[in-house]
C-alpha cells in the first residue's frame, strides 16, 4: 500500500507540474503572437499613411503649375 501511494503522489505531482508549466508556455506564446500582431499592424499603418503624405506635395506641384483636371 505505501508503494501505490507514493506512486500515485508522484504521478499527481509530475502531472500538475506539467500543467503548470504548459499553461505558463501557453500564456507567454499568446503573448509574443499579440505583439508580433500588433507590431505588424503599426508597420502596415505607418506605410498606409505615408501615401497621402507623398502624393499630395506632388498634386500641389500640379495645381501650382496648370496641369491636369486641377485647372
Amino acid at each position: 500500500m505505501p508503494f501505490v501511494v507514493q506512486v500515485v503522489g508522484a504521478t499527481g505531482l509530475v502531472g500538475y507540474l506539467s500543467f503548470r508549466t504548459g499553461k505558463s508556455a501557453i500564456a507567454d506564446l499568446a503573448n509574443q503572437l499579440i505583439e508580433e500582431v500588433s507590431d505588424r499592424i503599426y508597420q502596415n499603418l505607418e506605410l498606409y499613411l505615408e501615401i497621402p503624405a507623398k502624393i499630395n506635395p506632388k498634386k500641389l506641384d500640379a495645381i501650382e503649375l496648370g496641369f491636369g483636371e486641377y485647372d
